[in-house]
């Protein structure tokens, strides 16, 4: 390769380096308006961009891989792609909700320090032979513990131990005190904004 053509490839890849350094400050900039919430869901501005789309819906999935980007389509309009509701908002505000869809959440792990359930939260401190999992049907039962909609009660982190409900820490369920011991933070594989 001559001197030439190799300051043509540089110009080339700066080139590139700057549309994609402009594109992720865009995408940053859609981001900032988001809501993301610690119990895994987020509510966000209508309209939002594909590329903002796939990242949110990329970490709120928990998956190791991007939806496809085929299935983006402009706007936030009701669907399930990628494992994640995207509907109204409704009580929650303005602008659209995007949840883990319940039938999506991973099957429940044994809750040992350190271990992240459904690509997104991640434990410490659970007694010996808990598992955490999602809340599910329980919801129900527990719908005047939150004002949140009953689709992200029931993909919410649960502490059980065998077949018996413990803890649902996001909603210090059963009380503070039983949930002091626990954490159940949110801490997805993938952030919204990429560095890459």
């Amino acid at each position: 390769m001559g001197a030439h053509d190799r300051a043509a490839a540089l110009t080339l890849a700066a080139s590139s380096l700057t549309d994609r350094a402009h594109q992720l400050r865009a995408n940053a900039a859609e981001l900032a308006d988001v809501r993301l919430a610690p119990e895994g869901f987020a509510v966000a501005p209508d309209p939002l961009g594909a590329s903002a789309l796939s990242a949110l819906i990329w970490m709120i999935s928990g998956r190791s891989h991007p939806p496809p980007r085929v299935a983006l389509e402009p706007g936030l309009a009701a669907r399930t792609l990628h494992g994640v509701l995207i509907r109204p908002a409704g009580r929650l505000g303005p602008g659209t909700l995007l949840t883990r869809e319940p039938a999506a959440v991973a099957l429940p792990i044994q809750a040992c320090d350190g271990a992240v359930w459904d690509g997104r939260f991640r434990v410490r401190g659970a007694a010996a032979g808990s598992t955490l999992g999602a809340l599910g049907a329980e919801a129900a039962t527990l719908n005047g513990w939150s004002r949140l909609p009953a689709v992200v009660l029931a993909t919410l982190p649960a502490l059980r131990h065998g077949t018996a409900l413990v803890a649902v820490p996001h909603l210090a369920f059963p009380d503070r005190e039983a949930c002091r011991s626990v954490v159940v933070e949110m801490w997805p594989g993938r952030q919204a904004t990429p560095s890459a």
